[in-house]
């Protein structure tokens, strides 16, 4: 599994291990601190349940729990350790790798919705939207309006169960870091395999790639945090990525074709 690689690498390459001082739990987002350093995960839709701060590793070891909450504070944890690592070792990128994207005439496949990219996407020959079957109701997505929806007449709608038949011939496939919360990445990275580009991409993914280049992506997307009290606030405050990326946050991404000599 891609995050038990990651935690292996973590207790291999953290030799001290932080103790987190701030766990922060919002509406859409879940972020813990310590230091200057932060990381931050998608808040699952259940009930929050009381987790108290402590080493950073061994609440890192809760991304592989059962409990969907405990699992996004341990992916959390497991950002914040990785960028104990990133600036010294690994080579990344300023910016959004699905800026990069050829678009025109292409099948564009996300795993999530990404509203600004969906617009962005006009000119696609068509995208496939993959989605948890609560999510899409009534006029096919709650971010969307009945006017943006018919802005997009490109746009199609898959539940996970279909995402077989949603990735099947695109040229590009988007996954969303939350996949990582709710299961089922690996899957998805396997399906994707043939694509021309397969990205994962969100403030979830913000950790070291190698485990998702192995696994046949060709970019991974995340962001670096540059002041972790102002994102704990904003977290706790129940804001979005928007919030996270204007404040206190810059995106970057790894390319593959960077790391060929750890992989």
């Amino acid at each position: 599994m891609i995050l038990s690689e990651l935690l292996a690498q973590l207790h291999d390459q953290v030799h001290e291990s932080p103790r987190i001082e701030r766990i922060s739990i919002g509406d859409r987002y879940v972020a813990v601190k310590f230091g200057s350093a932060a990381g931050v995960a998608y808040r699952p839709k259940v009930d929050s349940i009381p987790i108290k701060p402590g080493d950073a590793l061994h609440l890192a070891e809760m991304a592989l729990s059962d409990n969907l909450m405990e699992r996004a504070i341990g992916i959390a944890t497991t950002n914040a350790l990785s960028w104990l690592i990133i600036p010294q070792q690994l080579k990344f990128r300023r910016g959004d790798p699905t800026e990069c994207i050829d678009i025109r005439g292409r099948v564009i496949t996300m795993i999530g919705f990404f509203t600004p990219l969906v617009r962005r996407f006009v000119d696609a020959q068509e995208v496939r939207v993959v989605e948890r079957e609560s999510f899409l109701s009534g006029k096919q997505t709650r971010f969307l309006s009945e006017r943006q929806v018919l802005k997009c007449p490109n746009v199609r709608y898959f539940t996970p169960a279909q995402a077989s038949d949603a990735v099947k011939g695109a040229h590009t496939v988007i996954i969303t870091g939350s996949a990582l919360v709710y299961g089922g990445m690996e899957d998805y990275l396997q399906l994707a395999k043939i694509s021309e580009e397969v990205m994962v991409v969100g403030p979830t993914s913000s950790m070291l790639p190698e485990p998702f280049f192995r696994r046949g992506a060709t970019a991974v997307g995340g962001i670096e945090i540059f002041d972790a009290d102002i994102l704990m606030d904003i977290v706790e405050n129940g804001g979005g990525t928007r919030d996270i990326i204007s404040k206190c946050a810059r995106k970057i991404w790894f390319r593959r074709e960077d790391f060929t000599d750890q992989l």
